[in-house]
């Protein structure tokens, strides 16, 4: 018994090392069934905590871009009538380039056709970006309040005093037209037109970037916000914001007297108006018939300047008196300060939607009716001529 035992510990290398050997031999990897097991349960623990994570963060995922669904959604609601009315003055400003396009080129109205065109591509370009700018931010939030946004907003101040240039341009015009025909005849031409708004368009375009050098604020450091004229706090900041205030100031008033003594001289019996019959210009007809460009034609664009420049007026007032309004307040949270921002806002906007509508409607009204009084004339004229022959 002693043998067999010695031989069985020498066999397996001792107590210790037979048991080892022993326990050794059933896996190829030197671990036993228990311990395989407790791996695969470890592993098995492992695998559904990371099922679960995944779950978890998927959730997680879904809900967060639920989240931001349902708010993209709800902004685009809240956003929906100032689209519209972005979309649609785009839309009427395309219709207004498109009929002066296709308008008749006469030489009396040459000079406001220019004028006009420049309004509708500068209200036109103005309203497609502030559209591009909204749409943006409701579909991309987090690019709100990034620099370049900012930046971007500051630029497209130009097209707001841009418009006021043409609408002071358009006034001037009418009423050297109207009040001094003999100088208007012999200075004015369409290339002086062109050279005064482009000037005025270039000082205003200075004074939009003065914000880019330090003079002037449109972005906000500390706050990481965009930041408007009226909001200015610091010193420069605020003589730029009254500097911007200032000529908008001198549209307006220029707008208003021009548009008075425009008014005066239109409604007067006896006024100058009546020498544009002696310099009218002339058209050939195929037959050798010469038309004239009568006091009707200049009148049209005159009524039509006038409301131009009307609604220039009543829509900039609101947006020039918030900048000094907002500076004087001391509450700048106050509930009827944030009101009367946002309808100065509006009426900004509904400006540079309205213009093309109304004149392109006063040319179309005015042409169809020009078109129907030469159908009648035409016809009275036939008639009477038939009146005329000798019965055989």
């Amino acid at each position: 018994m002693h043998v067999e035992c010695s031989s069985a510990r020498q066999r397996f290398g001792g107590r210790r090392g037979g048991w080892k050997i022993a326990r050794a031999r059933p896996g190829l990897d030197g671990r036993g069934p228990r311990s395989r097991r407790k791996s695969r349960a470890r592993h098995g623990r492992k695998t559904r905590s990371r099922d679960r994570t995944e779950a978890m963060t998927k959730m997680f995922n879904d809900t967060a871009a639920a989240t931001a669904v349902s708010a993209t959604t709800t902004t685009l609601a809240q956003k929906s009538p100032v689209i519209l009315l972005f979309a649609f003055g785009v839309a009427g400003n395309l219709f207004a380039l498109f009929v002066l396009a296709r308008s008749r080129r006469a030489a009396g109205n040459e000079r406001c056709a220019f004028l006009l065109r420049c309004l509708a591509t500068n209200d036109g370009i103005g309203l497609a970006g502030m559209l591009a700018i909204i749409v943006a931010n409701v579909f991309w939030p987090y690019i709100r309040n990034e620099l370049w946004t900012c930046r971007v907003l500051a630029l497209w101040r130009f097209f707001g005093l841009g418009s006021g240039c043409v609408a002071v341009a358009m006034a001037i015009e009418r009423w050297l037209a109207l009040t001094r025909p003999s100088f208007y005849r012999t200075n004015i031409t369409c290339i002086l037109l062109k050279r005064i708004v482009f000037k005025l368009w270039l000082g205003i375009f200075c004074l939009v970037c003065m914000p880019f050098f330090g003079f002037g604020i449109y972005y906000v450091e500390g706050a990481e916000k965009c930041s408007r004229v009226r909001d200015a706090k610091e010193p420069l900041d605020v003589v730029y914001a009254y500097l911007h205030f200032g000529i908008g100031m001198i549209f307006c008033t220029v707008i208003v007297y021009m548009t008075l003594d425009i008014t005066r001289v239109l409604c007067s019996k006896n006024s100058t108006f009546n020498n544009l019959n002696k310099f009218n210009s002339v058209k050939r007809i195929g037959n050798g018939e010469v038309a004239t460009l009568t006091r009707r034609e200049e009148k049209k664009f005159t009524w039509i300047s006038l409301s131009l420049c009307i609604i220039f007026v009543l829509c900039w007032i609101p947006q020039m008196v918030s900048i000094p309004l907002t500076n004087f307040v001391q509450n700048q949270d106050s509930r009827q300060l944030k009101l009367f921002n946002k309808i100065a806002d509006f009426l900004l906007a509904l400006h540079l939607t309205v213009d093309p509508y109304v004149f392109v409607v006063q040319l179309l009204w005015k042409r169809t009716k020009r078109m129907t009084d030469e159908e009648t004339n035409n016809s009275e004229r036939t008639s009477c001529n038939a009146s005329l022959l000798p019965s055989i």
